[in-house]
């Protein structure tokens, strides 16, 4: 390769950062540096020309050099590949016409065993050569492609069965949950039966306090109501007709009621006691408890 070609080709990665080549061994249809950069080039072999001398070296007999520049996000190819013929000397040939100076499109060898063997049976089916007219480059994109592909597939397989195992496990999951707040729902229910029940057993039907009031207020107008009523209850016309056939203590009720001490809060609770008392056992037993324990019969 001349000076005029390799300072080309360095001109062409020095006008832009992103500009880039792929330099491939022609004879093993292998990529030997993929979009390097001249950056690259500086730091890891120093110069193009160093770069040559290492693989001629290395016993490479014939390397294609292809330019490329951004197109988007992908590459796009600039002119055709550079075939370099690396002589057992230090000189180099770049194949070009004798009539005006373009670059010779390079006929490749045929596909090497590594290919892959869907690739081969398509070359043999179509009748087509080993290379399908498509340079090196593009033959070891094409491979390494069908590479990335077979492991996409096989990667995607096991995504779908763990997405499988993941759903029957969020199904299992939601199930235990609609038990869980089942059971949930039922046992607050169950508590707040509890707790309702051990209130009306702990709480009494009618407060002390409210008893002791009705029979103090008791004590000190009965006597004299019934005795009151007693008297005048052969010349009281009307409604007081109607007490003489009860007993003196119905008669007492009565007129304790009607008495203006007497309040309408205080008659409430008094007509309370009498229905706990006719209807409710439980009732009846704890007033006559709490009649007990306050000693109450004595005040009357």
């Amino acid at each position: 390769m001349n000076i005029q070609d390799i300072e080309s080709i360095k001109y062409f990665l020095k006008s832009n950062p992103k500009h880039s080549i792929d330099v491939i061994d022609y004879e093993l249809n292998k990529a030997l540096e993929k979009k390097l950069k001249y950056a690259d080039l500086l730091s890891k072999y120093g110069s193009l020309e160093e770069l040559i001398s290492l693989y001629r070296s290395k016993g490479v007999s014939r390397l294609f050099i292809q330019k490329f520049k951004p197109n988007g996000t992908s590459n796009l190819r600039v002119d055709k590949p550079r075939q370099v013929a690396l002589e057992n000397t230090k000189n180099l040939v770049v194949n070009e016409t004798a009539t005006n100076g373009a670059i010779v499109e390079p006929t490749l060898a045929p596909a090497v065993s590594t290919y892959p063997t869907s690739v081969v049976n398509q070359q043999q089916m179509l009748g087509m050569n080993g290379s399908f007219g498509m340079n090196a480059s593009e033959l070891i994109s094409l491979h390494t492609k069908a590479r990335i592909l077979q492991e996409l597939e096989k990667q995607n397989e096991e995504l779908k069965e763990t997405s499988k195992k993941l759903i029957r496990k969020n199904e299992e999951l939601v199930d235990e949950n609609r038990k869980l707040q089942t059971e949930l729902m039922f046992s607050k229910e169950r508590n707040e039966l509890e707790i309702l029940k051990l209130k009306l057993e702990d709480k009494p039907a009618i407060e002390p306090e409210t008893l002791k009031a009705l029979l103090d207020v008791g004590k000190n107008i009965v006597p004299a109501i019934i005795q009151k009523q007693s008297a005048s209850a052969s010349v009281t016309p009307g409604m007081n007709a109607s007490y003489v056939n009860l007993s003196e203590i119905k008669q007492g009720l009565i007129s304790m009621v009607s008495s203006k001490e007497f309040t309408d809060q205080q008659t409430n609770d008094l007509v309370l006691l009498a229905i706990g008392q006719q209807h409710n056992t439980e009732f009846a037993k704890e007033l006559s408890d709490l009649v007990v324990k306050y000693n109450l019969k004595e005040l009357i």
